[in-house]
């Protein structure tokens, strides 16, 4: 069900100095009204009916008694024929039951401090904002509000009062706003203010599009507004933008520089109408009005690159990293910078390599001999030794590090002083650095080096029979690292239905248990989820420089720069596929560290690609025979 409600800010009472208050009368045909609001209200309730509630901003001069000045300048206290008196609001009040049609309503008053500052008065419009939410939290459901303004009283600044309490109901999803009203004395009439309203939906609209590339909050403006008045060209812009917008969702980098060319000729179109037309009508002038500013920020998006389409690319992947659509940047980048190497040349298949890879290229998996290249194409003999490689690293660390750990317990027996827990952390983190920048492995980094140094500690303290009397006893707190540790370690132990139950023993008899666990029944599997597993990386460049080496390949980029475009495109491939690795060198779960290494890359493929691709069609225009280009 819906509801009506209105909002208003209520105006003070003028009182004759003879004790009367003159009713003006109002050709809506709602009949005298004593009162600045009451005509908007009474209007309000013709159009729409009742209204459940009206929610009135009071000053405290309104909620003072209602009185007037006489000719002899003695100030009185109003009183009606029945002899009683009223405040200002208690007699707007009174109004609204009086006449042909008494009106039943209920008031939700905030009080505004007319002797404060602006800022200070902030407060009253949330708390008005708040009686709003909670009259439609008091409703059914599925019941909702339409919520009418009457902007007539008030002190000067009540409009901006009354628009910002509108703008922040407006993103209720139970409330919509309905009539604007604006009681217009002089004409005797109530107006509505609807379309003055709307254009903070088309500056808003403009803005999201602006910085955010959506259309959403603008076509809406604009489908409310009469298509007849609209120009072919502005209902062309318009479809224009909004197919951008589904562009940037769809994110498919063909679909986006159909919308970008779409977009480019609409905007001109526009213009082009717009200057030569000596009349033009209100929705076009008003979008005129908002094109400078969507020009000025889509310029370099908008420039036409017909003649590089590499540039272009790398502009549209730019804008999206600028207004933070950096899954948009992070796909585009991932399918066109492949396509950039290619075009660019800085490396291409010799015919041995085409001979090489003819099955890989002849496959029909849709992805583009350049992706094939830059991004797949592997010797899969090199591929099979990396593979047994790092498998031993894998395993000669699971057993280092089941013997580091048991090495604790009768280490500490022999001198009970030193730091065991660290010397075998060292130890460990040790053979990881020395199979790190090997031939197959770039790094081979802990999981979970805090959550080792967590295990290794408590192994230590348990050892010395003290740590389940200390934590029994609160003289230590555990950190949460070696809390978590701590309850993994007896968990693992509980599971095993081979140990005794730690239930009803003593702390010390629990230590002993736990270390004769470790140091025999606990499987080797689960050493590395009790204290870390390692993630090894391989260098993403290693297997095309493979293949360079192999004379597959051939590239007259120098091996590091070759290693640095590529290695850059790896690591951002492999965020784009959600990778999530181990230590801060390898993670980029940050918005701003994304950001800054698609900015880095792109800075690198502008300083090395470009050039290239410059002299490559400078070599081709030059001698179009000897490039098969005549």
């Amino acid at each position: 069900m819906e509801h009506q409600g209105m909002l208003l800010f209520l105006s003070s009472i003028r009182v004759e100095n003879n004790g009367e208050i003159l009713p003006k009368i109002y050709k809506n045909g709602i009949g005298p009204c004593y009162t600045t609001n009451e005509s908007a209200v009474r209007y309000g309730v013709q159009k729409h009916g009742p209204m459940k509630r009206l929610f009135v901003f009071a000053t405290q001069t309104v909620q003072l008694p209602l009185t007037y000045k006489t000719k002899e300048d003695i100030i009185k206290e109003y009183r009606d024929e029945e002899d009683h008196t009223y405040t200002h609001l208690s007699y707007f009040e009174h109004r609204l039951q009086q006449g042909e049609h008494p009106i039943e309503t209920e008031l939700e008053v905030a009080d505004y401090d007319e002797n404060a500052d602006m800022t200070e008065n902030i407060q009253s419009i949330v708390e008005m904002a708040a009686k709003v939410d909670a009259f439609i939290a008091s409703l059914p459901k599925d019941d909702t509000l339409v919520l009418h303004a009457d902007c007539t009283g008030g002190m000067r600044n009540a409009a901006m009062i009354m628009m910002a309490v509108l703008r922040l109901m407006q993103y209720g999803d139970r409330v919509r706003i309905g009539d604007i009203l604006y009681s217009n004395l002089s004409k005797r009439i109530v107006e509505e203010g609807n379309d003055i309203y709307a254009l903070f939906d088309l500056i808003a609209g403009a803005e999201e599009f602006v910085r955010f590339g959506s259309v959403q909050t603008l076509r809406d403006y604009y489908k409310r507004q009469s298509m007849s008045k609209q120009s072919p060209e502005l209902q062309q812009l318009i479809k224009a933008m909004a197919d951008f917008s589904d562009a940037i969702s769809l994110c498919n980098s063909g679909t986006f520089r159909d919308a970008i060319k779409n977009l480019r000729d609409a905007m001109k179109a526009f213009r082009t109408k717009y200057d030569e037309s000596g009349d033009t009508s209100l929705p076009d002038s008003l979008m005129n009005r908002l094109y400078g500013r969507i020009s000025h920020e889509y310029e370099e998006l908008l420039q036409s690159e017909a003649e590089n389409k590499e540039l272009e690319d790398i502009t549209l992947i730019k804008w999206c990293i600028q207004h933070d659509y950096v899954q948009q940047a992070l796909t585009l980048y991932t399918e066109q910078v492949p396509e950039i190497f290619s075009n660019c040349r800085i490396a291409s298949l010799t015919p041995e390599g085409r001979i090489h890879f003819k099955k890989d290229l002849e496959a029909n998996d849709r992805t583009s001999e350049a992706f094939k290249l830059f991004a797949k194409l592997k010797d899969q003999d090199r591929e099979s030794k990396a593979q047994q490689y790092t498998n031993n690293v894998k395993k000669k660390y699971y057993k280092l590090l089941r013997k580091e750990v048991n090495m604790i317990p009768s280490a500490v027996k022999d001198d009970p002083n030193k730091d065991w827990a660290t010397q075998a952390q060292e130890i460990i983190e040790d053979y990881l650095n020395k199979h790190s920048h090997t031939e197959f492995i770039d790094t081979a980094v802990l999981n979970d080096a805090e959550g080792l140094t967590a295990s290794l500690s408590i192994v230590q303290s348990l050892a010395l029979l003290r740590i389940p009397n200390l934590v029994v006893d609160e003289k230590i707190k555990l950190s949460k690292p070696q809390e978590d540790k701590f309850k993994a370690l007896k968990a693992v132990y509980e599971s095993d239905q081979e140990t005794q139950s730690l239930q009803g023993k003593e702390p010390r008899e629990q230590a002993g248990c736990l270390i004769k666990f470790l140091n025999g029944r606990m499987n080797q599997t689960e050493f590395p989820k009790l204290c870390s597993d390692i993630t090894i990386f391989p260098r993403y460049s290693d297997r095309f420089i493979h293949l360079w080496k192999m004379n597959w390949v051939h590239s007259n980029i120098p091996e590091d720069t070759l290693r640095l475009l590529l290695d850059q495109y790896g690591r951002i491939k492999d965020q784009r596929n959600h990778t999530n690795h181990a230590r801060n060198d390898h993670q980029l779960n940050a918005l701003g560290d994304i950001k800054a290494l698609l900015n880095e890359s792109l800075e690198t493929i502008n300083e090395v690609c470009f050039p290239l691709h410059i002299k490559a069609s400078k070599s081709e225009t030059e001698n179009p025979e000897e490039n098969g280009t005549a």
